[in-house]
C-alpha cells in the first residue's frame, strides 16, 4: 500500500463516518477495513518491519503514520480527534460531535492527499 492510496482509503472511510455517526469503521462497505492491521489503512501502510526476517509484523511504525501530523502524539493518546472520535463513552450518543471529529480526519487527510499528489508531480 502507498501512502497516497493510504490517505484517501482514510479520507474516504471518514467521510463516510460523518454521514454515519451511529456506524463503526467496520461497517464501511467500501473498503473491508478489516483486512487492515487495526482496521486503519494508516497503520497498514506503517507496518513494522521484522529487523531479521524481513517480513511484516503486527506491530506498527507510528513514526511513519501518513496523519501523524493530525494527532498530538498518536492517534490514540488523549486529545487526538480519533482517540476522541473512539470513545465510546464521551461520544457513542453524541451523533453531532462524532460528525465533527470524523470530518477533522476526513479534512486532515484530504490536505494530505493535496499535498502528496503536489509533491509527486
Amino acid at each position: 500500500m502507498t501512502k497516497l492510496e493510504a490517505l484517501v482509503i482514510t479520507r474516504d472511510l471518514f467521510r463516510w463516518l460523518a454521514r454515519n455517526p451511529a456506524k463503526r469503521k467496520g461497517d464501511c462497505p467500501k473498503p473491508d477495513m478489516s483486512a487492515y492491521l487495526n482496521r486503519c489503512a494508516c497503520c497498514e501502510f506503517a507496518r513494522a518491519v521484522d529487523s531479521f526476517t524481513g517480513e511484516l509484523t503486527n506491530g506498527v511504525d507510528c513514526d511513519v503514520c501518513p496523519m501523524l501530523t493530525c494527532w498530538p502524539e498518536r492517534c490514540y493518546m488523549v486529545g487526538s480527534p480519533y482517540a476522541l472520535y473512539n470513545n465510546h463513552n464521551l461520544v457513542r450518543e453524541n451523533h453531532a460531535e462524532r460528525t465533527r471529529l470524523a470530518t477533522i480526519i476526513a479534512n486532515h487527510a484530504a490536505k494530505l492527499i493535496r499535498k502528496e499528489r503536489k509533491a509527486t508531480k
